[in-house]
């Protein structure tokens, strides 16, 4: 049944099963152990080679069932319900925060030291005692925005 699939296929290429049920996959286990690990390592290779593309390469391929576009730049971020949003929000955030750690804007709640901001998906909140130094904390980020190419709207 598998040959039927990819010789159904254009350019014979391998497919990628994304829909296959679990007594298909054991009872093709119980045939061929072999195919099936090469499936499974087709399916961690694409996981692995999209990953790697978007990290590094900042390139991604469009799939519909069986259909691949080729690689195109993505010139534009992601929105917050992709699963990529956290980990590149992370990435871009990390030195930013190092910076508004260096402003010494440091305050006290309750006697322990309290952070000078929060970070919540792609929102960020500043805290500080006076406006001097709530500004402060505002350049950094305008600036790091600026430096990045982020957009912000800070209200």
């Amino acid at each position: 049944e598998l040959q039927k699939v990819i010789g159904e296929m254009p350019n014979n290429k391998a497919v990628f099963l994304d829909q296959m049920s679990n007594e298909w996959i054991k009872s093709l286990m119980e045939i061929s152990p072999t195919t099936t690990t090469n499936l499974f390592n087709l399916f961690v290779g694409k996981i692995f080679k999209l990953i790697t593309t978007i990290l590094t390469r900042s390139q991604l391929y469009v799939t519909a069932g069986y259909y691949a576009s080729r690689p195109f730049i993505m010139r534009s971020g992601t929105s917050q319900e992709y699963s990529m949003s956290g980990p590149l929000f992370n990435l871009y955030i990390n030195d930013m925060i190092k910076d508004i750690n260096n402003t010494r804007t440091e305050i006290k709640a309750y006697g322990e030291s309290a952070p000078a901001c929060l970070f919540y998906a792609d929102d960020i909140i500043t805290i500080s005692k006076k406006w001097r130094s709530n500004n402060e904390i505002l350049t950094v980020i305008k600036e790091y925005c600026k430096t990045m190419e982020i957009g912000n709207k800070h209200r």
